[in-house]
């Protein structure tokens, strides 16, 4: 419903044109038309593919993990990465309860707090220590989020998650050290209280022994 040109042809004589001409053209025009708009519709769409191809590698080659799930917490949709943090491959967990991912002995930690906010409707982060499926403890930060479609209806959740336990550990490990540090200078400083004590000890000491 808007120009998309101009189609204009010369003729070498006057009045080549006549109405059954000019009506020949018009339907060249109009096929002109949908033809060009037929190729700006399939490049759009080629660009808009292309654009989806690459957010969905950028998503698939994450090092964070996401978890696309639904309002009954059936997952959906994870990314490689969550094999890599959790031990569990997408094959063996789409379809599932997003509850597989968590470890009995925490008491539900991290699925709580996802039925949590999504009974109030809010989103959520956090820090969970999680079991993964060989045994070991990992941990995680976690930020919950609602997926709205096209219409501005709720029906899906996603979840991206970063492995944490390398930098846990480290924090931990540079804790220790600061403790450490600290009670190195308050032995330090004891010891050196009581080394000025026993100065004046062995030098009252020493001048006693001289008088007798």
């Amino acid at each position: 419903d808007h120009p998309l040109g101009a189609l204009v042809i010369f003729a070498g004589e006057k009045h080549a044109f006549g109405k059954e001409e000019v009506k020949h053209l018009e339907a060249l025009a109009e096929d002109l038309s949908f033809g060009i708009t037929t190729l700006r519709m399939k490049s759009e769409r080629n660009n808009v593919e292309n654009d989806r191809k690459l957010l969905a590698s950028v998503i698939e080659q994450s090092k964070e993990g996401l978890i696309l799930f639904d309002s009954n917490g059936t997952i959906k949709y994870v990314n490689p990465a969550i094999k890599n943090i959790t031990g569990h491959s997408p094959q063996e967990i789409v379809g599932k309860s997003i509850q597989i991912l968590e470890g009995e002995e925490l008491i539900g930690d991290f699925y709580r707090s996802i039925w949590e906010a999504l009974s109030k409707g809010e989103d959520r982060s956090g820090h969970y220590i999680q079991k993964g499926k060989a045994g070991d403890f990992y941990e995680i930060d976690a930020v919950l989020w609602s997926v709205s479609d096209h219409f501005g209806d709720v029906s899906n959740h996603a979840v991206l998650i970063r492995d944490v336990t390398r930098e846990a550990l480290l924090e931990r490990q540079l804790r220790q050290a600061q403790r450490m540090e600290a009670i190195a200078t308050l032995a330090g400083g004891i010891a050196h209280d009581f080394n000025n004590n026993l100065a004046s000890i062995i030098t009252c000491t020493e001048m006693a022994r001289d008088d007798v």
